[in-house]
């Protein structure tokens, strides 16, 4: 059995390597002190189409392999654990449940601009009363008309958000059906409690 990395992951790693080195390491404790998101870092992987490694080509993707994407969080993670974080964050907990659960509009509408890194996702999960078990949180989300664009509008000088809560519902045979049911797009949302 060869352990050995292709040339092509060889050179994914290598170039991202460089890249956190030249680019993110030096800044790295400027970011940490100031408790900033790192705006610039992230359009900057978006466009090298490291936001979307795993995902297809036809979904917006880079269309590489899982082994691509772990030695991309694992380089990322290297430099910068928190931007690691952030990516792998936006990888399978943003697009993934898109990717393998999201009907063709939602693709197309949400998963493209997320995979090509022209959104940047995210997944609302923790909450006082439900940590971290996805089917136990009750916040929801709904559009609301302002004159600032709401509490999670874009703002210009970061990347659009896409929130998204995927929801794990039984089947009667007992299997688990993945279904991106709450997607909110970029437009004006506010939180809301759920009545109990």
């Amino acid at each position: 059995m060869d352990l050995d990395l292709s040339p092509e992951h060889v050179l994914l790693r290598d170039t991202i390597r460089d890249f956190m080195a030249r680019e993110v390491a030096p800044v790295v404790d400027e970011h940490e002190r100031a408790r900033r998101f790192p705006t610039e870092i992230v359009r900057k992987m978006g466009e090298l189409g490291w936001l979307g490694i795993p995902i297809p080509e036809d979904e917006g993707g880079s269309g590489l392999d899982t082994l691509a994407y772990a030695i991309a969080v694992e380089e990322v993670g290297r430099a910068w654990g928190s931007l690691g974080l952030i990516l792998a964050a936006h990888t399978s907990l943003g697009c993934g449940p898109l990717h393998l659960a999201g009907n063709d509009e939602q693709k197309k509408r949400h998963l493209v601009p997320m995979a090509s890194g022209r959104v940047l996702g995210a997944y609302g999960l923790t909450e006082p009363s439900a940590g971290s078990d996805a089917g136990g949180t009750r916040t929801t989300a709904r559009f609301e008309d302002g004159p600032d664009g709401g509490c999670c509008a874009p703002r210009k000088d970061e990347p659009e958000h896409v929130c998204m809560t995927a929801h794990l519902q039984e089947r009667q045979r007992g299997e688990q059906e993945r279904r991106p049911d709450h997607v909110v797009d970029e437009r004006v949302v506010a939180a809301s409690q759920r009545e109990k």
